[in-house]
């Protein structure tokens, strides 16, 4: 059952049309603030509100270093190299990503500035200790602490998070045109060999 809280681009497709073209990217692993439904996967919220926003959700400051555990990505550590991020913030305080590997070999952070325009912004970060790690190990636990050095009553919006493994491939994302293919796969089962329900239009169970 598809949700009612997302949005998708509208796709007329006819019995007698061909596979359409989408002019975007896959992503190894994308993290979505759409709807509602992602925040169920957050563990450990701490020193922030997270408000759910049309499309996107609004991460608020309370304390000193808010953050909180996002889902663990399924994807592996060298398949994540660099981050696609679609977010609006009047704050240029930093923020990281704290994680460790799937073994408990090791634990790392990245780290990186927000763009503070207060308008809606793109940003392709790169993660280079996460390409450093073996192809076939995976991450742990992945850790999201939104401000580093912010002020109590400081927000960013952010509506998705997509990653990659080369940095062509993450400024070749468009999240429209992403999802539009995952409907579209989903609704002609067909056309493709195992067609998945996008994760971001599940029900909760």
């Amino acid at each position: 059952m598809l949700s009612v809280l997302m949005t998708v681009p509208t796709l007329l497709i006819h019995a007698d049309d061909a596979t359409p073209t989408f002019n975007t990217t896959i992503p190894s692993q994308l993290i979505d603030f759409s709807n509602d439904i992602t925040l169920t996967t957050f563990t450990n919220v701490y020193h922030m509100s997270v408000d759910v926003g049309d499309g996107y959700y609004a991460f608020s400051q309370t304390d000193g270093d808010p953050g909180t555990w996002l889902e663990t990505p399924r994807a592996g550590l060298a398949d994540c190299q660099y981050m696609s991020i679609t977010y609006r913030t009047s704050v240029s305080s930093p923020a990281s990503f704290y994680y460790n590997t799937s073994d408990n070999a090791e634990t790392f952070v990245e780290t990186w500035s927000w763009n503070a325009t207060g308008d809606w912004v793109t940003q392709v970060i790169h993660l280079p200790k996460w390409g450093a790690a073996d192809a076939e190990i995976g991450f742990g636990y992945l850790r999201f602490d939104f401000f580093e050095s912010g002020r109590n009553g400081d927000v960013v919006d952010v509506k998705h998070m997509a990653f990659f493994a080369t940095e062509e491939e993450a400024n070749g994302f468009n999240y429209d045109e992403y999802i539009a293919k995952l409907e579209w796969e989903y609704n002609q089962p067909e056309e493709t060999e195992a067609p998945t329900e996008p994760a971001d239009t599940k029900e909760p169970e």
